[in-house]
């Protein structure tokens, strides 16, 4: 016995109400003209369709035999990049019933609503979504649909720029969250290995993430040291400090980098600003845990500070002692010379910015 085909009525309704013709419903849904009919008539006994829906005819295009419109031959125009003023043209349509025909095809799943509001915007009207049940297209004696003022148009308008910028955001995040969880890779290896570790972290992330765990080292530097800046006792706070004292805190951290691309260039090492960047936000690190120790302990006791201190600088000077081994590839003798050279080299660069910094105006 053949298997009954079944036929979704869903599909047919739409196909109905976009203005195809029997003899592409039949085409598309494998039907007899009587298996058809009687489709049509199981839809108006269901009250799924009405009469007016299937006696509804469109305004045929010139030189068209048909007494309906294709809602194929409209849709391949559209794919072809025909503009609204060719469809008017070629299918003696008016702008309020191109817009009826377009606000159809949308709600039958035949046209997109960004492509819809593409067509519509560059008519300066927005159709209504229709609510409920789905109307067929109307005929030219039906009343033109309603068109939004100007402000539901600014209201659809702002409601894009949102969209745009909840992915932006989450781009972001997401940027941010790979960017965090490199950080955290590298610091676990330069826990296990502290002075071997940066060369281990860069063969492992690879310069793309290295740069990334760089730069959360060095934003963890800025915040910290905005921290410990608050802490002092009536130090203004305010929007414009605090961005002044983060700008403030990234000028050591812009100087150390520097003094790494100097040295790497004057030595012809197999340097990057990847990897500088990388070497910069290691360096950092210890000096921005002294910055947080210093917050929690407080700055009242001269001894707490010091020691806190040199115990942050002794691992800093060791971390950039490793940058010069493992990092810019120098000799051991190199290391030992140029890791006191680097901080002053960097100290002389941020003098010089800060310096800059105190002839713009408002600073």
């Amino acid at each position: 016995m053949a298997e009954k085909k079944t036929v979704s009525a869903k599909d047919v309704i739409a196909d109905i109400r976009v203005g195809m013709t029997d003899e592409q419903l039949m085409k598309k849904h494998l039907l007899s003209a009587k298996g058809l009919q009687s489709l049509k008539d199981k839809l108006l006994s269901a009250g799924l369709l009405s009469q007016a829906e299937l006696d509804s005819k469109l305004v045929p295009p010139q030189g068209a035999t048909s007494n309906r419109l294709s809602a194929k031959a409209i849709l391949a125009d559209i794919e072809a990049g025909v503009t609204n003023e060719g469809l008017i043209e070629k299918y003696a349509l008016s702008n309020d019933r191109l817009l009826q025909i377009l606000g159809k095809l949308v709600e039958s799943g035949h046209l997109t609503q960004a492509e819809f509001a593409k067509r519509a915007s560059g008519n300066k009207l927005v159709i209504r979504p229709t609510t409920g049940n789905l109307q067929g297209v109307p005929s030219p004696e039906q009343p033109s649909p309603e068109v939004e003022p100007q402000e539901k148009q600014a209201t659809g308008e702002s409601d894009l720029t949102r969209q745009k910028a909840e992915e932006i955001g989450q781009k972001a995040y997401g940027v941010a969250k790979e960017a965090t969880g490199s950080a955290i890779s590298a610091i676990k290896i330069l826990v296990t290995d502290p002075m071997g570790g940066q060369g281990k972290a860069l063969e492992l992330l690879g310069e793309i993430q290295a740069l990334s765990a760089g730069i959360v080292f060095v934003v963890a530097f800025v915040f910290s040291a905005v921290l410990l800046l608050k802490a002092i006792p009536f130090f203004p706070s305010s929007f414009e400090i605090h961005v002044k004292m983060a700008i403030t805190a990234l000028v050591p951290a812009v100087g150390l980098w520097a003094g790494f691309m100097a040295i790497g260039k004057l030595f012809k090492t197999n340097t990057s600003l990847n990897k500088c960047v990388f070497s910069t936000g290691v360096a950092l690190v210890p000096t921005a845990f002294t910055f947080l120790a210093l917050v929690v302990l407080g700055l009242g006791n001269l001894e707490t500070v010091a020691l806190v201190g040199f115990f942050g600088m002794s691992i800093t000077l060791l971390l950039l002692n490793s940058a010069m081994l493992d990092v810019l590839n120098l000799s051991t003798q190199q290391a030992v010379l140029l890791t006191p050279t680097l901080i002053l080299v960097s100290a002389y660069i941020t003098k010089v910015i800060y310096g800059s910094l105190l002839f713009v105006r408002g600073w």
